[in-house]
């Protein structure tokens, strides 16, 4: 834990920990927008950060500059926070860690992640990300994700489980569900899909279906008040920026077209035998809603698999 910068040691019941990185895998910002909230509403107290020095090249993420409140000059570094939510009346605290996707590294970077981890006898990691798709902004937004738990229920239990087929350039996301995996820790990820020809960022519309979710999923209280409010004045800017011709119709109604037929698809795949993404996230939910963290389950077995939508 050398890379680590400490100055508390919470005491945490049974956490799960929410991750997100800047950069690569948070598209339009989405996703360290929704940590964020989370950690405001929630009232989120840092306690460490990763030391920055050793895994970014300064020349392409750039420190910024600025004076504080007394005019003093100070310099502002990639920022790499954990903070923790506490609630005695939860059967479940949050670390949360909010992170800047380095350059350099990634093994050693993603270690001192996964030491917090161990360190505080995290349940499930759970990572936040946003990627770039070819969907409507007309529609809801679209949250798909991957686990490496079975289900309460033994659903995923056929041996052909539904994996992602992509193959090709990755980031510190997957590198750290890697080092998860080998220090044996539960995890999880949601990405929120963000339409690709839209230049607001960030995508509060989908920051907040990932804060729903995750809020759906882990069973907290938050409010959505201000985060929906904000999202009509970005409904608005997505409204002024957008350009009325024939053609930008045409492709909408299209993505439209797509986007209906694949919600009837997954609807479909919803009663087949193998899970959707959208089922993994539903067993998700119920894996927190009907096991307490005094419950003795024990999910380390050689029966624990990857499931990607």
């Amino acid at each position: 834990m050398n890379h680590l910068i400490v100055d508390g040691s919470p005491k945490l019941k049974s956490p799960i920990m929410l991750v997100s990185f800047s950069g690569w895998p948070d598209a339009h910002d989405a996703a360290t927008g929704a940590i964020k909230y989370l950690s405001s509403q929630l009232h989120a107290k840092k306690f460490a950060a990763i030391d920055p020095e050793e895994f970014y090249v300064f020349t392409r993420t750039r420190p910024q500059a600025r004076n504080n409140d007394v005019g003093e000059r100070e310099m502002q570094w990639p920022s790499n926070e954990f903070s923790y939510w506490h609630d005695d009346s939860t059967a479940r605290d949050l670390l949360l860690f909010s992170g800047v996707e380095p350059q350099l590294k990634w093994k050693t970077y993603t270690s001192a992640i996964v030491d917090m981890a161990v360190k505080h006898r995290v349940e499930m990691v759970i990572v936040l990300g946003s990627l770039m798709d070819s969907v409507p902004h007309t529609r809801a937004a679209k949250v798909s994700g991957s686990a490496n738990v079975r289900d309460i229920a033994e659903l995923l239990e056929q041996d052909n489980e539904a994996h992602s087929g992509y193959e090709g350039p990755t980031g510190v996301t997957t590198a750290l569900m890697e080092a998860c995996a080998k220090s044996g820790i539960k995890y999880a990820s949601m990405w929120g899909h963000t339409p690709h020809y839209l230049q607001a960022t960030p995508n509060l519309r989908v920051s907040l279906a990932l804060v729903e979710r995750i809020a759906r999923v882990l069973g907290l209280n938050v409010s959505l008040a201000d985060l929906e409010e904000t999202c009509g004045t970005y409904d608005q800017r997505v409204l002024r920026s957008m350009v009325n011709t024939v053609e930008t119709t045409s492709y909408i109604q299209g993505l439209e077209d797509r986007y209906d037929q694949a919600a009837e698809v997954r609807l479909d795949e919803s009663h087949s035998e193998l899970p959707s993404s959208d089922a993994v996230i539903e067993e998700l939910e119920a894996f927190f809603r009907e096991f307490s963290p005094h419950e003795n389950v024990d999910l380390d077995g050689p029966d624990d698999i990857a499931v990607r939508g």
